[in-house]
């Protein structure tokens, strides 16, 4: 008999929960606690499902790239040397890039750009503008060097 008050209280809990989603005052809001993580375990999966989904499309770019040659990724690394909206870290990502598809295209220049990351990595410490310098008198474009020689004079 002793066994049964407890389950009569607790059932009478339980229907007054489903009747009355809201707690009464004074009661534990287990309820009202249940459905806080609920809510926050759902936020922090659709959290969790925006970062695959941004390694997703990180690494599908990076795949991309790669199959490109090393002609292609030096233009556009050329490009973006030019940009006035240059930043270091993508240049790194290019310069990255351009070293792996030299690589496994057994390109003539793979050790050449290799040792312009390694050389670029170096100078990280730089304002924004010197390493642009830097890397463009390293991969810059020959035909504008030309052209600027033959303005200066």
């Amino acid at each position: 008999m002793a066994e049964q008050v407890p389950q009569a209280v607790a059932g009478r809990a339980i229907a007054q929960v489903v009747q009355n989603p809201q707690p009464a005052q004074g009661e534990p809001a287990v309820a009202q606690q249940a459905q806080d993580q609920l809510m926050a375990q759902q936020a922090q999966n659709q959290e969790e499902e925006g970062d695959l989904a941004r390694v997703l499309e990180r690494l599908k770019k990076l795949e991309d790239s790669q199959k490109k040659s090393v002609e292609s990724v030096l233009e556009d690394l050329q490009h973006l040397i030019r940009s006035p909206l240059f930043q270091m870290d993508q240049a790194i990502d290019y310069l990255v890039n351009l070293k792996i598809v030299a690589k496994e295209t057994k390109h003539a220049k793979a050790g050449f750009y290799s040792a312009v990351l390694t050389a670029m990595q170096n100078k990280m410490w730089a304002s924004n503008m010197q390493f642009k310098r830097y890397l463009e008198a390293l991969l810059g474009d020959k035909e504008d060097e030309v052209v600027l020689k033959r303005i200066a004079r």
